[in-house]
């Protein structure tokens, strides 16, 4: 044993270092059993969507059973039967070598040069469609036009009176349905308007009297396809034939035999009844196969399933749509910007807003739609009173004082709100006024509404106020 010096410390012995144990089990409660809860609620909620998914197209299903059995079409099959059934043949050939005619090359480079033809003429905003100065700048070459073509507007007099709609040959593709005879039945349109302004610029009474009808006839064949598009170019076609109507009126240029057949045909658009219930179950089945195969119609190769909520919901709601009355206009108005409210409500929370995808993208603007139908039979109604006016007047050697002088069946045809139309006798003019249906006008003004050109809406209160002499 070494001897120790005096104050001398002993040297420490080295320590031996202590094995470092790896602590799986605080690691597992970390790592693992989070990623294990993870994967547990991920399946979880796969199985409990799985689930809700399924019983939403089983809804679905039973939905479109129900539909069906109520004879609603639910396919593209099933409307394209729907349609045909509707609707006559009888004149397809004809239908088809009217429509090649206009849409042709020669046609349209004929064309050049005329208004609602040619979109590069310029032509006073202002000027109504109708309108014929003395010296009218357009008669010449409208002159030519319609004689050349006097053959195609004959024909197309002819077919737009047919008793019965005509059958396009339409193929129904839900969504990517393409309507171009819809668009070529506009072309035809505008053929007839023509001659019926050069009919009015020469005091051609009965031409105009036949372009007057035919115009508003042509509405009919359009009507008839399952589409609410084809129903707004009804009304724009019928809005045309008014137009027509409203300046004839105005020059006195008819008989009472004229204006007495004209006003028959006015008569089925002067009530909305069944033709809302049909735009609205029509659309919904226009567009059912949306969702029963989406990916056939999103440009997507990936297969999607059917959209089950998103189908119900959009059939529980086009189907409240449809059968709300009628009768009430008011009351008919108002419902439609409920669905609407409702519609906005639903969507408020992240989950109806997947839910209901579908039905945001294919769900019609239904008050903007009643509104415009409401419109429609609206300004028919005024139409048929100032037939009545102008029948009185040639009849009695002058004007009303009121419009309850007017056969009482007339009397009853009376615009949206309360107020009956403005009418209004001065020493040479009386004046009919109704409105245009609005968020912001629901009432027949006291005074006509403004036609002056400094006015913005002047373009459009001219067809609600009609000046006879």
């Amino acid at each position: 044993m070494p001897e120790l010096e005096p104050f001398q410390v002993p040297a420490p012995t080295p320590a031996k270092k202590a094995k470092r144990k790896i602590r799986w089990r605080l690691i597992i409660a970390i790592f693992a059993v989070p990623l294990l809860l993870l994967a547990l609620g991920t399946f979880l909620f796969r199985v409990a969507y799985t689930l809700r998914e399924n019983q939403g197209r089983q809804e679905m299903s039973e939905k479109l059973a129900d539909l069906q059995w109520r004879g609603i079409a639910v396919d593209s099959d099933s409307i394209s039967q729907q349609y045909i059934y509707r609707t006559s043949d009888e004149k397809a050939f004809e239908w088809a070598e009217l429509i090649n005619a206009v849409e042709s090359l020669e046609f349209r480079e004929r064309t050049k040069g005329i208004p609602t033809f040619d979109p590069t003429v310029e032509v006073d905003e202002y000027e109504e469609p109708f309108d014929t100065p003395e010296n009218w700048k357009f008669a010449d070459a409208i002159d030519n036009l319609t004689t050349e073509f006097n053959h195609l507007i004959e024909l197309s007099r002819d077919l737009a009176c047919a008793p019965h709609p005509t059958c396009f040959p339409i193929f129904f593709q839900a969504s990517e349905t393409h309507l171009p005879e819809v668009q070529s039945v506009r072309t035809v349109a505008r053929l007839l308007q023509a001659d019926c302004q050069l009919a009015m610029y020469q005091h051609d009474a009965a031409r105009a009297a036949n372009d007057i009808v035919a115009i508003s006839e042509l509405s009919k064949h359009i009507d008839a396809v399952p589409s609410i598009v084809s129903r707004l170019v009804g009304i724009a076609l019928r809005r045309m034939s008014l137009e027509a109507l409203q300046l004839a009126i105005a020059v006195d240029l008819l008989t009472d035999d004229q204006l007495l057949e004209i006003d028959e045909i006015l008569m089925r658009y002067c009530d909305i009844e069944d033709r809302w219930k049909q735009t609205i179950l029509d659309e919904m089945s226009l567009n059912l196969p949306v969702f029963v195969t989406p990916h056939l119609f999103m440009d997507s190769d990936v297969v999607m399933a059917p959209r089950g909520h998103d189908a119900v919901y959009f059939i529980d709601t086009m189907v409240n749509a449809a059968e709300t009355p009628t009768d009430d206009w008011g009351q008919f108005l108002r419902f439609t910007y409920s669905l609407m409210s409702k519609f906005d409500k639903d969507m408020e929370t992240t989950l109806s807003m997947v839910d209901h995808i579908l039905s945001g993208l294919l769900m019609p603007e239904f008050n903007a739609l009643a509104t415009a139908v409401i419109n429609d039979a609206q300004l028919h109604r005024q139409a048929r009173l100032a037939i009545a006016l102008r029948v009185y007047q040639h009849r009695h050697d002058q004007f009303p004082r009121h419009l309850d002088e007017l056969p009482k069946s007339t009397r009853q045809l009376v615009p949206f709100g309360n107020d009956p139309f403005g009418y209004r006798k001065d020493a040479e003019t009386v004046t009919l006024w109704g409105f245009h249906l609005s968020d912001n006008v629901k009432q027949t003004p006291t005074l006509p509404p403004a036609t002056d050109k400094t006015i913005p809406d002047a373009v459009m209160n001219r067809k609600v106020v009609w000046e006879m002499k």
